[in-house]
């Protein structure tokens, strides 16, 4: 996997640069965004936890991927601007496990507390 940044922008506002970035996967399929993070981290020498990918979209056909990421100064300030949703695709499998357990915690507890049922209705008998 060879990554090639084309674009790289500073965002003094969001306190962050904007990357451009082309991945060549000879013979793979997309890769995934922990390895593509770690080769932009590399790249440009940003911590892997300050880095975002936000999109990461390849051509049928072609071993290309074509993609867009954000380096912030601090992984606070992504979480302040940044939606979840992006800031949970970007969490490593470990992480994204313990947020899974989490939620089937909490499905479970409510489910727990509409255990009590109402008493079924009696029918008019004919």
């Amino acid at each position: 996997m060879e990554t090639k940044i084309i674009g790289d922008r500073r965002n003094p506002v969001f306190r962050r640069r904007e990357i451009d970035f082309e991945v060549i996967h000879e013979g793979a399929g997309t890769p995934d965004r922990a390895s593509v993070r770690k080769a932009l981290a590399s790249k440009t020498g940003g911590k892997l936890d300050n880095i975002y990918i936000l999109d990461l979209l390849s051509e049928t056909g072609t071993n290309k991927s074509h993609g867009r990421a954000d380096l912030y100064e601090s992984p606070q300030i992504a979480e302040k601007i940044l939606p979840k949703h992006l800031l949970i695709r970007n969490m490593s499998p470990e992480e994204k496990a313990k947020i899974e357990q989490q939620k089937q915690k909490k499905a479970e507890e409510k489910k727990e507390k509409k255990a009590p049922e109402k008493p079924e209705k009696k029918k008019a008998g004919k």
